[in-house]
Formats: C-alpha cells, structure tokens, sequence
C-alpha cells in the first residue's frame, strides 16, 4: 500500500507547522512551532498530530485572536 504524503505532517515546511497550529487556535510562532516539532515523532500522521497537540495545548501560546 502506498504512503499518501498528505496523510502526514511535513515538519521541515513552516506551512505545514503553522496549518496544525491555526487548526487548533494557537499562534503560528517560531516558538510555536519549535514545540511542535519536538512534540511530533517522525512520520507523523495528521490525526495523530491533532491529538498530540489536543493532549499538550499548555505547551502552546494562543493566537492573539484566540487570547
């Protein structure tokens, strides 16, 4: 079976990082995203990166939209 490539997050793209920030209302910051990628094992699926994020959201500032 193949590997969809949008099935999973892409942790070198800021735009990837910064679309499952936004989802879930957090700011699209360096430090945003520094956490999430140490919070992401490799070969991350989407999903997956939605409930790690959901599980850990006090490591994460809020957008100022969100505040």
């Amino acid at each position: 079976m193949a590997i969809k490539d949008s099935e999973y997050v892409n942790q070198s793209q800021e735009t990837e990082l910064n679309y499952c920030l936004r989802k879930h209302g957090l700011a699209q910051s360096a430090d945003n995203r520094k956490a999430l990628k140490d919070l992401l094992p490799p070969r991350t699926r989407t999903e997956e990166a939605d409930r790690l994020i959901l599980a850990n959201l006090d490591k994460f500032a809020k957008s100022a939209s969100q505040s």
